[in-house]
């Protein structure tokens, strides 16, 4: 466990519980913003706009994309054709 991990456990010992919940709000919403401030620019949402193009994005890609057994059967295929 490290200083920083210690500090913390010193710090909220007999803390309330209603204070031990927005402590570990506040820690979720940190995790999250830590995530987001890493992701590649072209995952972020930043409007409402962005999120509808991103669905739509999602939407078409997904049709455009094979089953998993069509993919295994197409594998299968080039396998027997090549003889490996």
């Amino acid at each position: 466990m490290s200083n920083q991990q210690k500090l913390l456990i010193t710090e909220i010992n007999g803390l309330p519980d209603e204070l031990l919940k927005k402590i570990r709000k506040y820690v979720a919403e940190l995790k999250l913003n830590s995530v987001v401030n890493s992701a590649p620019q072209e995952l972020i949402v930043n409007s409402e706009e962005d999120l509808i193009n991103m669905i739509d994005e999602g939407y078409e890609n997904m049709e455009n994309s094979i089953s998993l057994n069509d993919a295994v059967a197409e594998i299968e295929n080039i396998y027997y054709k090549t003889g490996e």
